[in-house]
């Protein structure tokens, strides 16, 4: 009997957002449970993690017999139309159904066809056959497009909270998932937002070791810079 159960396919999907989570754990606390959290016969959950996190006592259900594949797939499957993903976490996420989908195919090429593939997955069957396409693509030519920035765009404003709430240590896909981005546009921000904030900071203290009277002459230059040159070699 399972006693202890273990979330190793969670960062699969980005985390609910804060107020998401804030709405289910509501909703629970409300009507209790009402979907079994879901896991293999190791006590790996496959579907409910947040719901196992808000009360440990849900109702459980085990799934056998999975391969490895068959198992991120599940997950992908249960969580497709459920969750509600920006297009940044929408594509970040296709990027790891592609990489489910190369691994089914090299558990058993014969068994998982495009056809199974897409429907394990819940995709389309055209999505999979793209992705095996560019799988096999060896060409050094791409005569393709470039396909348009799909990133999820934050305000310039909301920036410093990023870099804010990452440097006090918060969980940067947590701090992503509330901005609907993924976790690596989330640290390339806090990256470009410190840099910013270390330029300001420096013009800052530059500006402050402008001294006295900033190099001004009275009288006769060629004895006044004399005595300026001396002063501010002497003190920089």
């Amino acid at each position: 009997m399972v006693t202890t159960l273990k979330t190793p396919y969670q960062d699969l999907l980005p985390p609910l957002s804060t107020e998401e989570f804030a709405a289910l754990k509501a909703d629970i606390k409300a009507n209790g449970v009402l979907s079994d959290v879901l896991h293999d016969e190791d006590g790996n959950v496959l579907d409910g993690h947040n719901r196992l996190k808000i009360d440990p006592s849900a109702p459980t259900q085990v799934i056998k017999g999975l391969s490895e594949g068959e198992k991120e797939a599940f997950v992908f499957r249960c969580n497709n139309a459920r969750r509600n993903l920006s297009q940044s976490q929408q594509t970040e996420v296709r990027r790891k159904m592609q990489a489910t989908a190369k691994r089914l195919r090299e558990e058993n090429p014969k068994h998982w066809t495009q056809k199974r593939v897409s429907e394990v997955l819940g995709v389309g069957q055209q999505t999979v056959s793209d992705w095996f396409q560019a799988g096999t693509n060896t060409g050094s030519g791409n005569t393709s497009k470039p396909k348009p920035d799909a990133r999820t765009k934050v305000p310039p404003q909301r920036k410093p909270e990023i870099a804010e709430r990452i440097a006090a240590g918060e969980n940067r896909e947590q701090v992503a998932a509330d901005f609907g981005i993924t976790g690596r546009q989330a640290a390339t921000i806090a990256t470009a937002e410190t840099k910013m904030a270390d330029k300001k900071r420096e013009r800052q203290e530059a500006a402050t070791t402008i001294k006295g009277n900033c190099g001004v002459i009275h009288g006769d230059f060629r004895v006044g810079g004399a005595v300026l040159s001396t002063t501010f070699y002497q003190n920089p």
